[in-house]
Parts: C-alpha cells; structure tokens; sequence
C-alpha cells in the first residue's frame, strides 16, 4: 500500500538548504523536489511504465517553476499514464515537433537559402539581401511555421515596402521571396 505523504508547502521548499548528498522532498503522487549539493532545486516526478519499469520525468527547477506549475505538471502526466501512454514518450514526441517547428519557420528556411545562396552571388549582392529580408520580410514573418506562410502574407509585406517609396526594394523583395519558397 502507498504511504500517504504530506503535501510540501513554499516555505518548506524556499527552507531546504544544500547538504553533503542530495536528498528528494516528496509533494506526493510521484513528484518530488530534489535538492543538490551545490544548491539546485530541481522539480522530478518517478511513474511506472507499462513493462514496470521505473521512469523519471524532469520538469524544470525551482523557482523558476512553481510548486502549482510543478503538480499541474504532475497531473497531466498522470492523465497521460491513465489514458495508457507513457508520459516520457508522450514528452519526447512533443520535444521533437516542437524541434521540427523551429526548423520549418521562414526565418529557418531563409537562413538555409542565404547559406546556398553565399557560393553563387557576390558579397555586396548577399549583404543587400540580408538587409531586405532583416528590415522588411523577417519581423512580420520570421515565426511564421513555413506551411503557414501564404501569398498574402508577402503581399502584405511588398505593399509596406511600396508605401514607403521603395517600389525597386519591393520588387528585389519580391525576387527574394520566390527564390526561398521555391
């Protein structure tokens, strides 16, 4: 049977002082806070995996994530264990979209298509190109997931670039954006 442990407060986790080896503060349900040696507070939480392995989740360190952030945390890996997944690899699936979103933003795209494009044009002509895309298609754009980005969007941009009397920049940007999208 699971020993019932008291929940932890904020007091007691700001009064927990570094000793020779580190030592867990259990909150309960698994997590727990471990505090290092050196003075880290670090929120960790131990779940059985469906071959009845041990698993250890890490979800950040102290302060800067709460003791309520930490067992909402908690809780949603629980809910993940009941619906019969393994909370780790629901973790690591998650990680990599996140990872694969950041690779596939107009920004990323753009710098891959300057890097190609370095052996091919001139310094002077790559410099003009980077000036563009930095002061007028990268800030509206640069977050941008690429399979998000729409013809509009650019539209938008050209029609800034035109209002401010630069209609030979809007047409290079224009150049541009067509090169990188293709």
């Amino acid at each position: 049977m699971a020993r019932l442990i008291k929940p932890l407060t904020t007091t007691q986790i700001n009064n927990a002082k570094p000793r020779e080896t580190p030592y867990k503060l259990f909150d309960g349900g698994g997590l727990f806070l471990h505090v290092t040696p050196a003075g880290g507070k670090h929120w960790k939480m131990k779940y059985r995996q469906a071959n009845g392995k041990e698993g250890l989740l890490s979800f950040g360190g102290y302060p800067a994530l709460s003791l309520e952030q930490a067992r909402r945390k908690r809780d949603e890996a629980k809910s993940h264990q009941l619906s019969g997944l393994d909370p780790g690899e629901v973790r690591r699936q998650e990680k990599t979209q996140r990872q694969f979103q950041a690779k596939n933003t107009f920004r990323a795209i753009t710098s891959a298509w300057l890097d190609l494009t370095r052996a091919k044009v001139a310094p002077r002509s790559l410099r003009n190109y980077k000036m563009i895309l930095d002061k007028y298609l990268l800030p509206p754009l640069s977050d941008m997931p690429i399979r998000n980005v729409r013809p509009g969007d650019f539209f938008l941009a050209f029609r800034h670039i035109e209002a401010l009397g630069a209609i030979a920049t809007s047409r290079k940007a224009s150049q541009l954006c067509s090169g990188i999208m293709r």
